[in-house]
C-alpha cells in the first residue's frame, strides 16, 4: 500500500466519524427537545444562574438567552444552560440509555 493509498483510507475514516457526530449531534437534539421546561421567572433564573435581574434582561435582549412572556411574566426555560452536561457527555448518556446500561 502507498502513501496515496493511506491517504484514501484516511479521508474515508474521517468522513465515518463526521457522519458519525453529526448523528450524535442530531440525537442530542431530539433528547433536548423532548424534555419538558424548567420555566422559572426572570427574577429566579437570573439568581440561580448568580447574575443580577437586569444582567439577565441584557442577554435576553442580547438573544444571549431565549424568554417567553408569560402575560406580564417573563418566563425562561432553564434547560438552556445545562451546567455540566456537555453535548460529548449528553451523548454518553445517551447512548447508555440505549443500550440500557443505565
Amino acid at each position: 500500500m502507498g502513501i496515496e493509498d493511506d491517504l484514501h483510507a484516511l479521508a474515508a475514516a474521517i468522513v465515518r466519524v463526521e457522519d458519525g457526530q453529526r448523528a450524535l449531534l442530531d440525537e442530542i437534539q431530539q433528547l433536548r427537545a423532548s424534555m419538558p421546561p424548567r420555566l422559572l421567572s426572570l427574577q429566579d433564573a437570573a439568581r440561580e444562574r448568580g447574575i443580577s435581574p437586569k444582567t439577565m434582561r441584557r442577554r435576553i435582549q442580547a438573544g444571549e438567552v431565549r424568554a417567553e412572556r408569560d402575560g406580564r411574566i417573563i418566563r425562561i426555560d432553564m434547560h438552556q444552560f445545562r451546567p455540566g452536561l456537555s453535548d460529548v457527555e449528553a451523548a454518553a448518556l445517551a447512548r447508555q440509555v440505549r443500550s440500557g446500561t443505565k
